[in-house]
């Protein structure tokens, strides 16, 4: 496509004016999207695009701070993304795009570009594999409908206990079920799933970058009730004799279903809301047609259980672009980092069981 025409841009109010570049019929993934701009976008921003006439064909959106003398970029929208990839609207322009962005780093001053959960299937991967360091390897575990006929031939392929214990859920409770899409999230609802999950989280130990700070609650429950051009957010409720039990947050886009926020309270823990949310949701995307249910990174053998094992592999980049980028994959991704992650959940582990004890 020789009329594209490659721009780098830093200005802060033309880069939030990307945001409304959308097409819904890109075959992207739903995380690359001009909506993940919204609320993330300030000084410390780069955009670089092809553009054919008025239209953005291809666009990588960074943010990039310094990090033990080194300045690091990553995808707008960490830490609430969960597959980095260029949003790419046409496949003839993308190698040319990623030869000038390569070019346009360094000498914008970047030192190397961060990338998580690079999907092998990603338009990103091959430039990746061919400039970049593997820092992590994972999976993200995706059932693949097409293998069975509907809901009703997928959950008889699930295991004796199961089935019963889905069975029993509306057989001893009043159960209400609701789904809300795109604008009929409102805030409040989204503030509603999402303090479930942190209670959750708190309940059991764990932490997720998404949920450390009240400043990235408020941007995630900004960014799932303000309804996107490129995909559909859906929001489901669970409530158990009139008490909120379970609830999910899902994005849909072409064929595809993304499992985002799964949240469950302990009153009903016996009935195993969490894992009847999740069939609820499955039997959602069956009878709306969808072919791929992704629970994204990471993998477990919880998420395994769901997708009957298949999963699709995802790396986690770092590309230097000079000397200082290179040192701080070396020693600090690689090196400093993980020891200090081991510290973090031994720390956390142990103030957790002291919880407990007191």
């Amino acid at each position: 496509m020789s009329d594209l025409n490659f721009k780098v841009i830093t200005s802060e109010m033309t880069i939030k004016a990307l945001e409304y570049q959308s097409d819904e019929n890109s075959m992207n993934n739903v995380f690359a999207s001009g909506h993940w701009l919204l609320g993330n976008v300030g000084k410390k921003n780069i955009s670089m695009v092809n553009m054919q006439g008025t239209k953005i064909v291809n666009a990588l959106h960074l943010k990039h701070n310094y990090f033990f003398g080194a300045n690091i970029a990553e995808i707008v929208g960490e830490p609430f993304i969960q597959y980095n990839d260029i949003i790419s609207n046409d496949a003839a322009g993308v190698e040319q795009f990623l030869n000038n962005t390569h070019d346009a780093l360094p000498a914008n001053k970047i030192s190397a570009l961060h990338l998580r959960n690079v999907r092998v299937d990603a338009k990103i991967y091959n430039y990746c594999q061919k400039f970049g360091m593997v820092i992590k390897e994972n999976n993200a575990p995706c059932l693949d409908m097409a293998k069975f006929k509907n809901f009703d031939e997928y959950l008889a392929s699930m295991s004796k206990s199961t089935r019963k214990t889905y069975r029993n859920f509306f057989k001893k409770l009043n159960v209400e079920h609701q789904y809300y899409i795109n604008d009929e999230i409102t805030k409040d609802l989204a503030k509603q799933i999402i303090k479930l999950k942190t209670d959750q989280l708190a309940l059991i130990g764990q932490s997720s970058r998404a949920f450390a700070q009240d400043i990235n609650i408020e941007k995630l429950i900004n960014l799932v009730s303000t309804p996107s051009d490129d995909f559909k957010t859906i929001a489901s409720i669970t409530k158990c004799n009139g008490k909120l039990a379970s609830a999910s947050i899902s994005f849909v886009k072409g064929k595809n279903y993304y499992g985002y926020v799964l949240a469950m309270g302990s009153d009903f823990s016996k009935y195993c809301p969490g894992n009847n949310q999740i069939l609820l949701n499955i039997k959602w995307a069956f009878d709306n047609g969808l072919e791929y249910f992704d629970l994204l990174s990471p993998e477990d053998d919880y998420k395994l259980r769901w997708t009957k094992g298949r999963s699709i592999a995802v790396y986690d980049f770092l590309i230097p672009m000079n000397k200082r980028g290179k040192i701080y994959g070396h020693l600090y991704l690689k090196t400093i980092r993980p020891i200090l992650k081991s510290i973090y959940l031994f720390l956390k582990k142990y103030r957790f069981k002291l919880g407990f004890k007191g």
